[in-house]
């Protein structure tokens, strides 16, 4: 094998192209964004403030579910 040779990955399959959806409806790296944001927003001393960005919506809802929750 040279430098320049191109290895082709494998093929696409069910198991590696579908997202794993939690029970409550959460795709499995939505939950683990959720749960790293909430780690983070616990990290900033409670005199500061946070503001979180989002195109989406209903991401923005299921934050605020998650931290009503942690509440």
């Amino acid at each position: 094998m040279t430098p320049g040779d191109l290895l082709q990955p494998p093929a696409p399959s069910d198991l590696t192209q579908r997202p794993a959806r939690m029970d409550d409806g959460l795709e499995a790296s939505s939950a683990a964004k959720i749960e790293q944001l909430i780690h983070l927003l616990e990290l900033t001393p409670s005199t500061e403030k946070s503001l979180v960005f989002s195109q989406f919506t209903s991401f923005l809802d299921k934050i605020s579910e998650k931290l009503e929750e942690n509440q």
